[in-house]
């Protein structure tokens, strides 16, 4: 049986492939697959976006991008709490007022 090598799945770390990362990043900023992998340097042909579209059934890629996209949710749950704290301690202050 032969051995296939993969790429490590911890998707927290980038990808060894710099191409394919920039592909991952381009999505998590919010590019069409098609967009994302021309950009990230990969041919702008007529089959572009059928790549792309492949590229993100990759599993090393469609976790790193998952990745990402839940690290970019996490950070605005945090903010949006963040906020809403701001606004409860201004309310409360405005609430102890003499």
């Amino acid at each position: 049986m032969g051995h296939i090598a993969h790429e490590r799945l911890d998707a927290s770390h980038p990808l060894t492939n710099a191409r394919q990362e920039s592909f991952c990043q381009n999505i998590r900023a919010g590019m069409t697959q098609r967009s994302a992998y021309v950009k990230a340097g990969y041919c702008d042909n007529t089959s572009a976006a059928q790549t792309a579209y492949k590229l993100t059934k990759k599993t090393p890629v469609a976790t790193r991008i998952e990745y990402l996209k839940k690290a970019v949710a996490d950070v605005a749950i945090a903010e949006n709490i963040t906020t809403l704290r701001e606004v409860w301690e201004t309310g409360q202050r405005i609430i102890d007022q003499p």
